[in-house]
């Protein structure tokens, strides 16, 4: 393994540490359920592992979209398995991906009077979160449509 590969094994791990423990209390501060809350934090530290490495080889809204993607799935996995809604365990997880620097860059860049830039963080803003949006629609969708018959089961 070279010293770069390592480095980034170690920024990855790191990551996946703080995205966790920041997920963790924030599902703790919005008082969700115990077991949603543990759950909930590994999934906002999963979603943001494969954040990085998608944005890094491809771009940041693919990644947006397969990290949430990822948490949406295991999301409306363990919705299943525990009987509760997805919103339990996605909503504390979700809190990794939130694109907040773009938006404080974006009113920083107008507070500056620097339009055009702000005008551009706007934008990849607004794809960023519009690529999360898209992608836990799309999970939901395909969820209801494949468990739909299983209501009464």
């Amino acid at each position: 393994m070279t010293p770069e590969t390592l480095t980034y094994v170690i920024y990855i791990a790191k990551c996946f540490v703080y995205c966790f423990f920041a997920c963790f209390f924030f599902g703790f501060l919005l008082h969700c359920p115990k077991k949603a809350i543990f759950i909930g934090a590994l999934l906002g530290a999963l979603g943001y592992v494969i954040y990085i490495p998608v944005s890094d080889y491809f771009s940041q809204p693919v990644g947006f979209f397969m990290g949430t993607m990822a948490m949406s799935i295991l999301s409306e996995f363990f919705a299943r398995l525990f009987k509760t809604p997805a919103t339990v365990f996605l909503t504390p997880a979700i809190v990794s991906l939130v694109p907040g620097i773009g938006l404080y860059q974006s009113m920083a860049h107008f507070v500056l009077g620097e339009t055009t830039e702000g005008v551009n963080m706007t934008v990849t803003t607004l794809i960023n979160t519009c690529a999360i949006a898209l992608a836990m629609a799309t999970t939901t969708f395909v969820a209801r449509m494949l468990f739909k018959n299983h209501k009464h089961q």
